[in-house]
């Protein structure tokens, strides 16, 4: 079965999906799209179909940020708010196959159209580094985008989606800023990684001091610490071994005593298409690995032989299950 021999009601559902979670649907979109769903109960049917697709990828709503609260943010993210929801895959596991295929490409294609927005851009699977004006170095992890906002009174970055890694050049007249969802990472002179994690963001410093700003009270990290954030709330602040935290400098993902679900999650913000994990036996076995970035699927094809799993490939999309 290929893309095109999906229904066209299914096709049309799935851009729909991606248009409204994209975080740039106008008001005259939003018209249309209620106005499309209403139209039949088939097209009901397949937004139904589309959506669980969505959830069953793990495609979420962290990558798309608006500048709206978090709860406007899910509701204008949601295509089926205030609608009957049902979860599951289609019937007919080879149709969702396809199905999914379609959203994940679709999805991707549409990141890389409107990546023009940015100044600086990864793609999945790439990481490369880049020197800001003022001598900054800056380390792009995969899927990673940001702008730079340099004035004379200040220099601010802001981290759409991904993670960087700073090294920041030390000015007392300008300070530097990263934003990242609801809050901010002030430098005091440091090296140190910003992530992206929906409203909030995980900072992790190698050397120096951060200030970490997220609404609450702010808190000050020194070498060997990390925090999160996230509505207006952050975590204890805890010590790392930066050397594992951050081995994606190194192109490398070191877990230990992490589940396969977990292991699947943190490789897709890597992977150049979608690892779906669909047995929850599988997903629940604790690993120990150290997987190179570079040959995610020669890990996938090892697991395989290692544990009971199996591989398949279609489109953009690996199925272990």
């Amino acid at each position: 079965m290929h893309i095109e021999e999906l229904p066209p009601v299914e096709q049309e559902a799935i851009r729909w999906v991606v248009r409204m979670t994209s975080g740039e649907a106008t008001e005259s979109d939003r018209l249309a799209f209620r106005n499309w769903r209403a139209r039949s109960p088939e097209n009901e049917a397949a937004l139904v179909m589309a959506r669980s697709l969505w959830v069953s990828l793990d495609l979420g709503f962290a990558n798309f940020p608006t500048g709206e609260s978090s709860r406007q943010r899910r509701r204008a993210f949601d295509p089926l708010a205030g609608a009957a929801r049902r979860r599951g895959w289609p019937r007919h596991f080879a149709r969702g196959m396809v199905a999914a295929s379609l959203l994940a490409a679709s999805l991707l294609g549409y990141w890389t159209l409107h990546d023009w927005r940015y100044d600086d851009v990864t793609h999945f699977g790439e990481r490369r580094q880049v020197t800001l004006s003022d001598g900054t170095h800056v380390e792009l992890n995969s899927g990673t985008a940001l702008t730079v906002d340099f004035v004379p009174g200040y220099r601010r970055v802001t981290l759409a989606r991904g993670e960087a890694y700073f090294d920041v050049t030390h000015e007392a007249d300008r300070p530097f800023v990263v934003r990242a969802g609801d809050g901010e990472v002030r430098v005091l002179g440091t090296a140190f990684s910003v992530r992206r994690d929906g409203d909030g963001a995980i900072v992790t410093v190698a050397r120096g001091r951060v200030q970490v700003n997220d609404g609450s009270a702010p808190v000050i990290l020194t070498p060997e610490q990390q925090v999160s954030y996230t509505e207006r709330r952050h975590t204890t602040v805890k010590a790392v071994d930066t050397y594992d935290t951050l081995s994606w400098r190194r192109g490398r993902l070191v877990v230990q005593d992490e589940s396969l679900a977990e292991i699947v999650r943190e490789l897709n913000r890597y992977y150049p298409g979608r690892i779906v994990l669909t047995t929850d036996v599988a997903g629940k076995e604790l690993l120990n690995a150290v997987i190179d970035l570079d040959y995610i699927d020669d890990w996938i094809r090892a697991l395989a032989e290692s544990q009971p799993v199996k591989v398949s490939q279609f489109g953009p999309i690996t199925w272990i299950r």
